[in-house]
């Protein structure tokens, strides 16, 4: 049987959501988002503090800047559960708030993107970005390739590692577990 996958997304009916920025170390000093979005182990190990950009509903998922990921800490046990050493978890706080959260740094990077199904635009030499020739530009139709996935639970994706992608299993332990914030569009 196929395993089924998805991405997941800001949920859309969240419009009262709060939503949350860059963090910083102990010293206030930012420290860049894109640390935590490559889908590469860092060097971090200390406790940050995530900005709160704009106030509003607290919810568990967050996409902070750069599409950092931030959740409740109550739903790490789940993603450990499921991803193993594959992903960071480092303890936070949302600045102004006394809740535990942690930033989530999903180290697992899968390569199945299924470019016969998805539509996509890639960089070329026209764009004026000779380093990016080649690589992913926009995605606007997401599809992989589950067997080339199977047996990953929490990944990001090769060449696209914006795009955060759970199985089925994982998918339903987070609902299960009542998690707000995000909602999931099929990919597979």
């Amino acid at each position: 049987m196929t395993e089924v996958y998805y991405r997941v997304v800001v949920d859309p009916k969240a419009i009262d959501r709060w939503y949350l920025g860059a963090p910083f170390d102990s010293e206030g000093g930012e420290v860049d988002p894109r640390d935590f979005t490559q889908g590469k182990v860092t060097g971090w190990n200390a406790s940050l503090v995530v900005r709160l950009r704009k106030t509003g509903r607290q919810i568990d998922f967050n996409f902070a800047d750069f599409d950092m990921v931030v959740v409740d800490r109550r739903l790490s046990p789940i993603l450990r559960e499921f991803s193993g050493t594959s992903l960071q978890l480092l303890h936070s706080t949302v600045d102004g708030t006394k809740n535990a959260y942690d930033i989530v740094n999903v180290c697992d990077l899968v390569d199945c993107i299924d470019e016969s199904s998805s539509q996509y635009l890639k960089w070329s030499s026209a764009d004026g970005r000779p380093e990016k020739i080649g690589q992913y530009r926009m995605i606007t139709s997401l599809r992989i390739d589950p067997s080339r996935a199977s047996g990953h639970h929490l990944f990001r994706l090769v060449g696209w590692p914006v795009a955060l992608i759970v199985s089925g299993e994982l998918k339903a332990a987070l609902e299960a577990s009542g998690v707000s914030g995000v909602s999931f569009s099929r990919v597979s």
